[in-house]
């Protein structure tokens, strides 16, 4: 093992509806994603904690430390939080669940060197967008899980309420320029087909995926996942999500 590997980090972003594991030495590089949903059921299953134990031991070597942070599903559910702590201990990993605050100022730093473009987040259990010269913060108290629930959008596409939740969106939403959109987006985007160029998608090709998307059953668009299959459980919420945004 090098100096460098010793140095290096390996941080774990316990989302509500996915968990992923990144490497922070001189940058940041993911390493892998795995969906566990843990802000749709109760207890932490065996099922979520052999997914966070897939996640963690491929990239643990010597000396490499291990954090963990959680969000909204551990906010909400201080049990959970107790759960995941635990499962954490026993893999010797450091657990922290963060604010609603404290999530959005660590987005704020990872994209600092976008400092022109507004960052908009969404997870499965909350939101976050940093706008305008003065970086204004708005934070939003739900996420792809609950837009699934209230709008129908991970069922058939005859009973999504698309167009319903695109305008409840724009009404909770600041004032927008252009905008980086976090999580694999990027991956998705460029493994359906759309162009991007550094990374950045044109609003009019991102209209047409989306719009496409909304008339796919959800059988057929698991299987159109960069990722597991239920990765793209969310992709109609977060799709009207940046609909809304634009």
């Amino acid at each position: 093992m090098t100096m460098d590997e010793a140095d290096e980090i390996l941080v774990l972003d316990l989302g509500s509806h996915s968990a992923k594991a990144y490497l922070k030495g001189d940058g940041l590089l993911e390493l892998g994603t795995v969906t566990w949903a843990i802000i749709e059921g109760g207890k932490l299953n065996p099922a979520a904690e052999r997914a966070l134990r897939e996640l963690v031991e491929p990239h643990r070597i010597l000396n490499r430390r291990v954090y963990a942070i959680g969000t909204e599903a551990m906010r909400r559910r201080p049990e959970l939080a107790r759960e995941v702590q635990e499962v954490c201990r026993k893999l010797n990993i450091f657990y922290r669940t963060l604010s609603h605050e404290e999530e959005a100022l660590l987005i704020l730093r990872a994209f600092s060197k976008f400092g022109d473009k507004d960052i908009i987040n969404i997870g499965g259990g909350s939101a976050q967008i940093i706008s305008g010269a003065a970086r204004a913060i708005t934070l939003l108290g739900f996420g792809i899980v609950d837009l699934n629930r209230d709008f129908l959008l991970d069922k058939a596409p005859e009973e999504r309420r698309i167009e319903e939740c695109e305008s409840g969106l724009q009404a909770q939403l600041p004032p927008l320029g252009d905008f980086i959109y976090t999580g694999g987006e990027a991956k998705y985007l460029r493994h359906l087909g759309v162009p991007l160029q550094n990374e950045l998608c044109r609003a009019e090709d991102f209209a047409r995926l989306a719009e496409r998307l909304s008339m796919i059953s959800m059988p057929e668009l698991e299987k159109l996942s960069p990722y597991d299959p239920r990765w793209l459980r969310g992709a109609i919420a977060s799709n009207c999500f940046v609909n809304a945004c634009l």
